[in-house]
């Protein structure tokens, strides 16, 4: 299960509130997520992902923008 997987941070990943994260998703040190930032499973976030923003692929490149 995901929650039971270890967490590993090699930097700091700053991350707004409602922010999701799916599973084996990959952030680089120092990335910033937006509030209501969605992180797409398996993608590599390598930029800062703005509020409200869904990001996905390897590297992540923006799905939609300004969901709310």
């Amino acid at each position: 299960r995901p929650k039971n997987r270890p967490m590993v941070s090699k930097g700091k990943v700053l991350s707004g509130d409602d922010v999701w994260i799916g599973d084996k998703a990959t952030i680089w040190m120092n990335v910033e997520i937006g509030k209501g930032g969605v992180i797409a499973a398996n993608s590599v976030v390598t930029k800062n992902v703005k509020s409200y923003t869904v990001v996905g692929g390897n590297p992540a490149i923006i799905i939609k923008s300004n969901i709310q």
